[in-house]
């Protein structure tokens, strides 16, 4: 007789949960990912630090490198798990500046190679360049759309994962 696979069933309900809570609240999904991050961030960083005093007489300033990103890791771990809404928005416009420069620096570069480049790919390259731009701008100006959609995208992906495994544990060839 066959039956569902109950973990992957398990787990399927759990994701289909998650999604449904991430779509209802896309902003705590953000700041529960960046808490996340930040409590990572901790611990790597502590562990680097500690492995510079275990190591440092055999690599010499590779090893001093390692100890100082740890101290960057070990800092920004406490600043996203203690201000997690305020490293939200420096992300954001971190993020905004980045999407900013790289279509400038895309379609500065473009324009000389349009002559070099198919007509279509030209024209694609110049609108997703002008869409990254617009993307850029939008989020300089509202940081908090980012932390938005990021949330709802975590959310559809936990949906849709939820609902394959629920899916595929009925539908599994697991037999008794």
């Amino acid at each position: 007789m066959r039956k569902a696979d109950f973990p992957l069933l398990v787990v399927g309900i759990i994701l289909l949960v998650g999604g449904i809570l991430a779509l209802a609240n896309p902003g705590g999904t953000f700041t529960a990912l960046e808490v996340m991050l930040g409590i990572v961030a901790l611990f790597e960083g502590i562990i680097l630090i500690l492995n510079y005093y275990r190591i440092k007489k055999y690599t010499g300033f590779r090893a001093k490198m390692g100890s100082w990103f740890g101290i960057l890791l070990v800092v920004l771990g406490i600043l996203l798990v203690l201000w997690p809404t305020g490293m939200a928005t420096l992300f954001t416009y971190f993020m905004a500046t980045w999407f900013i420069a790289d279509a400038i620096k895309d379609l500065t570069m473009s324009w000389p190679m349009r002559k070099y480049f198919a007509r279509g790919l030209y024209v694609t390259t110049l609108v997703l360049n002008i869409l990254t731009l617009v993307g850029g701008i939008v989020l300089l100006f509202n940081p908090g759309l980012m932390q938005a959609t990021i949330g709802v995208i975590i959310g559809i992906s936990l949906l849709l994962s939820g609902t394959w495994c629920a899916l595929f544990a009925f539908n599994s060839k697991i037999e008794d």
